[in-house]
């Protein structure tokens, strides 16, 4: 149900975890993959780790994100 209520760019950055479900991700390769800009990923990664979608590990610089089973 919570993915019903993504944004447009939330979906996007989602599915790029989805097709790599093994893989932690940091925002700049997020940013390459999606085709997003930095502010817009930001942003999406903040609403899915609200919803419980993704988990955020880390701090600054070194933050990485990971798909939620």
């Amino acid at each position: 149900q919570a993915i019903n209520e993504l944004s447009p760019a939330a979906t996007e950055v989602y599915s790029a975890f989805k097709s790599r479900p093994e893989v932690t991700l940091q925002t700049q390769a997020l940013c390459q993959i999606s085709g997003l800009p930095r502010r817009t990923a930001v942003s999406a990664l903040a609403q899915l780790c609200g919803a419980g979608l993704i988990i955020k590990y880390g701090k600054g610089a070194g933050t990485r994100y990971k798909i939620s089973f």
